[in-house]
């Protein structure tokens, strides 16, 4: 029997529309009825998945949890209260922007309570309309934010094939640092072993959860560790090519048809095939 559900956000549960399906709504809060945790599990903050928490009716409650920052924060969502955080050191992160200065770059900047985006072109602006919130700027330096704590940097670019080449040059100037890619636009960097797979674990071992009896859902590559780790790692329907062939399952629907109460239905209550 699964008892944990760990599960990515935009293009798995959340539809293009930045919607959650009533179908996929309805199956999650069976399953919780049924004693089965979904946790949302993304690289975006915590405080940017409170509305997901409230269309899921987990919204401030005790013992349901948020895995944000790909797995750097773990959060009870009664009063958002912290039970992991892992954060970046201000000299890697200083050099990482720089990198991405050099490069030109949009850069985002992550922080506990805010994204902070360098060189922000209109089409990201569009794709981040109604996933996040932000301050906007030109900075040439982290400066203004060395009192704060950084929880990650990520590059934007869509252009797939050239954040891979960053990605592979930044492995040797970089090598302490935890790469993953997400919605083939992001390069996305955390500190050292910091991973939504190692959220997952150390949110399983918080509850005394043995990991065979979690389930990971994901579509991108930044999703690999915690399909890796889980009992069960699931793909969807529009996964990425490179994750496909470490899945477990790939669901026959995508995340614009309810691919998370195809999950559900199949695994948790045997229903269908």
């Amino acid at each position: 029997m699964y008892k944990l559900i760990a599960c990515d956000l935009d293009g798995t549960l959340i539809k293009s529309d930045r919607t959650i399906s009533e179908e996929n709504i309805k199956s999650i809060k069976e399953a919780n009825d049924a004693g089965v945790l979904f946790v949302p599990t993304s690289g975006r903050g915590f405080l940017s998945i409170q509305v997901t928490a409230k269309a899921l009716g987990v919204f401030n409650k005790k013992n349901q949890y948020i895995i944000s920052y790909n797995g750097g924060v773990i959060t009870e969502n009664y009063q958002n209260k912290i039970l992991l955080m892992k954060d970046m050191d201000h000299q890697v992160a200083d050099k990482l922007y720089e990198e991405g200065l050099k490069r030109n770059l949009t850069i985002h900047v992550y922080t506990l309570d805010q994204v902070y985006i360098y060189h922000i072109s209109k089409e990201e602006k569009e794709f981040l309309n109604g996933r996040i919130s932000y301050i906007e700027g030109s900075w040439q330096n982290l400066n203004f934010l060395k009192d704060q704590k950084i929880l990650k940097i990520l590059y934007e670019n869509t252009n797939y094939e050239f954040l891979k080449k960053i990605s592979e040059e930044l492995s040797i100037t970089l090598p302490y640092l935890a790469m993953s890619f997400s919605s083939k636009r992001y390069l996305e960097f955390n500190p050292e072993n910091v991973t939504k797979g190692a959220g997952l674990v150390s949110l399983a071992d918080y509850l005394h959860i043995p990991i065979e009896e979690t389930i990971a859902i994901g579509d991108s590559l930044n999703d690999l560790s915690m399909i890796e780790k889980a009992g069960l790692g699931i793909g969807v329907n529009n996964a990425s090519y490179d994750l496909v062939p470490h899945c477990d399952f790939i669901t026959k629907n995508d995340y614009n048809h309810s691919a998370i109460k195809e999950v559900i239905d199949r695994f948790i209550f045997n229903k269908g095939n």
